[in-house]
């Protein structure tokens, strides 16, 4: 998979400048292929480009104060520099795969316990990241909206704070728009949602930065990536308004693709081609002519042509897959099996799940939560706004339950044996706050 990023930062200083001109190529150190998307450019310049579909690239700067640093960076990658003395053509670079490692939590003391709150600013989301806890912080919920922003949540005055290891804090310049949430599912990236763009942050040298995410590129080379598999990449075909997906193993070396599982709801895709029927005839001309044009099915047209996929009758499918070692398990509760793939995507077992068959007035929140740094599952049950954890086996059986001390608590999340979340006490001034509690042994 291929991310483009592109890296702007303000030079300050005056000195003596000079023109300079850069050429070369960048390629993957293990399978020396070229890699596409590469940012390249000059360190603390706004001078640089990206490579393209031959890993080639070529740029010039004006005015450069020499000798210089060229940065090379890419997502999934070891960042390399290399330090300039003058022109330089024909360079060859070889980027090393960057080994996704997520950092322990600070230790603290308590049952409920504060992490990080503020006077004046309320926590919007948080990840856990190689350099630290990142937040999204901002000062006041956008109450004014248009009508098909209604159902989102933006806040305004966001931007993102890092709190290292060493109980350090560094906070970054805010967001250029309103903000959502912060997005971690890609291996080794945070990137912050905002109301029209995304953006990576980047943290380096003590700063926090926000490199763009064009929506193209995010929707095919980074939503698609589930989790890696030693060189490879789990990828999904998950739509949210699709009663359907498919999990496939992809191995960048020889672009090779295995599928692993593929998930229907039956139920729910019957009634979702059906739309197809009850359309007006000039509908359904416009829908057999995108299928002539696309390929895509009529019948799946329509279904988008309708909205169905907002009525009470859409289900999306729920079938998280996670990786354990060097195994795949796919927690299918549409059809209620889990099941198991060795490295070679060769089916293992497939066993009965239960669990989420809870009955009133206990509700499984739909929800599967894994500790990256243990590799450990875990779900959640809630009864009138109380979350109940419970660790989940391979076996798909629960353990001891942690009752979290508050209630209506958001933004559930676990690292390293402790339950993170954020909280604001009801009729209270107080911000939200982000807390954390220990599992229960």
């Amino acid at each position: 998979m291929r991310y483009c990023i592109t890296w702007l930062i303000v030079l300050l200083g005056t000195c003596a400048w000079s023109q300079a001109r850069f050429s070369g190529t960048v390629s993957d150190a293990a399978s020396l292929m070229p890699i596409d998307g590469v940012s390249v450019f000059v360190s603390q310049t706004q001078c640089g480009t990206l490579t393209g579909k031959s890993g080639t690239f070529t740029f010039s700067c004006d005015g450069l104060r020499l000798p210089a640093t060229l940065v090379f960076r890419m997502l999934g990658y070891k960042e390399q520099t290399v330090v300039v003395e003058r022109s330089a053509t024909g360079l060859s670079i070889a980027l090393e795969s960057v080994a996704l490692e997520l950092p322990p939590a600070v230790v603290r003391a308590g049952k409920a316990d504060t992490v990080w709150g503020s006077e004046t600013l309320n926590v919007a989301d948080f990840s856990f990241a190689s350099d630290g806890l990142l937040l999204l912080t901002y000062e006041k919920e956008d109450r004014w909206k248009r009508q098909e922003d209604s159902k989102l949540t933006l806040v305004t005055g966001a931007a993102v704070r890092l709190l290292n290891r060493d109980g350090r804090e560094t906070a970054g310049p805010l967001l250029p728009e309103s903000a959502e949430y912060l997005y971690d599912a890609y291996p080794g990236a945070v990137i912050a949602k905002c109301h029209r763009s995304r953006y990576e942050i980047i943290c380096a040298d003590g700063t926090i930065g926000y490199l763009p995410v064009p929506d193209s590129v995010f929707t095919t080379q980074v939503a698609p990536v589930v989790d890696t598999l030693g060189s490879s990449m789990v990828l999904t075909s998950y739509h949210p308004e699709y009663p359907a997906l498919e999990y496939s193993l992809y191995n960048p070396a020889d672009s090779s693709t295995r599928l692993i599982r593929q998930v229907v709801d039956e139920e729910t895709m019957a009634l979702f081609r059906s739309e197809f029927k009850y359309l007006h005839p000039r509908q359904k001309l416009e829908a057999f002519r995108y299928e002539l044009k696309t390929g895509v099915d009529k019948e799946v047209v329509a279904a988008f042509m309708t909205g169905f996929s907002k009525s009470d009758y859409y289900r999306a499918p729920n079938a998280p897959l996670f990786v354990l070692k060097d195994s795949i398990w796919v927690f299918d509760h549409t059809h209620e099996k889990r099941l198991s793939y060795d490295r070679h995507v060769q089916q293992a077992d497939s066993l009965a799940l239960t669990y989420h068959r809870v009955k009133n007035p206990d509700k499984w929140s739909g929800k599967m939560l894994q500790d990256r740094s243990t590799g450990l599952l875990y779900t959640l049950i809630t009864r009138n706004g109380i979350h109940r954890i419970h660790p989940v086996s391979t076996a798909g059986e629960l353990g001891p339950a942690t009752q979290l001390e508050f209630r209506f608590v958001d933004r559930v999340r676990i690292h390293e044996g402790w339950v993170y979340y954020i909280y604001r006490p009801f009729e209270s001034s107080q911000k939200r706050f982000l807390y954390r509690e220990p599992l229960a042994k």
